[in-house]
């Protein structure tokens, strides 16, 4: 299906340039999108239509003024990793993920202290002197999977499977603790935007989620998250196609 995927963004990017009402109206629909997701693997039970208030500005009062702030968080970090972007950071090194973690969190990054238990993964993260040595065998293990990746239908390589690597590696060193968990997924979504893959909504329940992660720590198995992605950026692209069909045809 990647293959797919990249054959459609090709079609995607000869309708360009688009509209500043269409790049907006996009560039919303990604927030909430990747915002809602965030949300909803965290277990929070806000609605996306709640989402949307929010980031149009609305308060809304049956909604925490704490969540409110956590949405507003969550911009800001999109904002931050755009600006990355634009400055080329590789995140696949320590200082890349720092400044990863400095644009999610607006602070300096620190190694967690401690060795917790997960009891929603039934897990026991690695000792905390371990964290250095394991971040770069992540670092190393995602470059092999981006080049010469499988997957990749014909494709030199794989950003998206390289992506979800650095994801679930992320979780299995826990290295930040609790702020792993959104710092993983923000990841993710940097080798994604890197790579001109769209943002997109991640298919899965939070329990779905927690079974992945779960089964990836114990067997390794990257394949079914993957596939998930894979799916979800697959419908996202097929969704952005429409969109500028009708509008090229309204226009017509």
């Amino acid at each position: 299906m990647y293959g797919e995927i990249r054959r459609k963004l090709t079609l995607l990017e000869s309708g360009k340039p688009w509209g500043d009402q269409l790049c907006d109206f996009l560039r919303q629909t990604d927030q909430t999108d990747w915002i809602f997701s965030c949300l909803r693997l965290s277990g929070s039970a806000l609605s996306r239509e709640s989402v949307q208030k929010i980031l149009r500005g609305e308060l809304v009062t049956d909604v925490a003024l704490s969540d409110h702030l956590k949405l507003h968080s969550y911009v800001e970090a999109m904002k931050g990793l755009e600006d990355m972007r634009e400055m080329h950071y590789d995140i696949l090194c320590r200082s890349g993920i720092h400044a990863l973690y400095q644009a999610v969190y607006r602070e300096d990054p620190q190694y967690r202290r401690r060795d917790p238990v997960l009891p929603q993964w039934d897990y026991l993260t690695p000792h905390f002197t371990e964290l250095e040595e394991k971040m770069t065998a992540l670092y190393q293990e995602a470059e092999r999977w981006k080049d010469g990746a499988p997957l990749s239908d014909g494709h030199r390589s794989n950003p998206l499977l390289q992506a979800c690597v650095v994801h679930m590696g992320l979780m299995e060193i826990y290295p930040f603790g609790e702020q792993t968990e959104e710092l993983a997924r923000f990841a993710m979504l940097y080798i994604m935007l890197c790579a001109g893959l769209p943002v997109t909504v991640i298919a899965m329940s939070e329990q779905e989620y927690n079974v992945c992660i779960m089964n990836y720590l114990r067997s390794g198995d990257i394949l079914p998250f993957y596939r998930v992605m894979e799916r979800s950026v697959y419908n996202k692209v097929e969704v952005l196609l429409q969109i500028t069909a009708e509008l090229a045809g309204n226009q017509d």
